[in-house]
């Protein structure tokens, strides 16, 4: 688990103000900005302001290349007691917390309404596609860049290579058709 008190204090700034983190991790990253650990502190000095209404601003973001929807998944077997299910793999999870880590440090507040998404995925080599990274993608955003992501009307996905750098650069705002 890594002590939030290492983490720079602009990134915590923006990791508090997301709606996302409320009770204790709310405390914890307030505790943490103030430089002590989260057990130690007052109930009043726990107490954080709500984020003001801030107007809809297009965000860019630099996130991990998702895994495969092929390697997002996993099926765990029918037993005697239990229904087969489908669950996301470690490998989805892991993929899931950076890239809210990485959104939550840069995007204040989710966007209402429609969004419209634009983003270049640069892949090692040329044997994925494009296509099957992006449901992780759009599931790790939810909550962070918009509420669900059913909000979202407009996508525009470009497949590039940097065999040095594999990432995606996305960029969201309102989507106005």
């Amino acid at each position: 688990m890594t002590d939030l008190r290492s983490i720079p204090p602009d990134r915590l700034r923006a990791a508090l103000a997301h709606p996302s983190n409320q009770g204790g991790a709310q405390k914890a990253l307030q505790a943490a900005l103030n430089g002590q650990s989260h057990r130690s502190t007052r109930k009043a000095a726990n107490v954080a302001q709500k984020p003001a209404s801030v107007a809809q601003v297009p965000v860019s973001l630099v996130l991990p290349l998702p895994p495969s929807v092929n390697s997002y998944w996993r099926s765990v077997p029918a037993t005697r007691n239990r229904v087969a299910r489908v669950l996301i793999s470690e490998r989805g999870r892991r993929f899931k917390r950076a890239c809210r880590l990485a959104a939550s440090a840069q995007c204040a507040n989710p966007i209402e309404g429609d969004v419209s998404l634009r983003a270049v995925v640069y892949f090692k080599d040329r044997r994925r596609d494009l296509d099957n990274c992006l449901k992780p993608l759009l599931d790790a955003l939810n909550g962070i860049v918009y509420r669900d992501d059913r909000q979202v009307a407009h996508l525009d996905f470009t497949k590039r290579l940097d065999p040095r750098n594999p990432r995606v650069e996305l960029f969201a705002s309102p989507w106005t058709p």
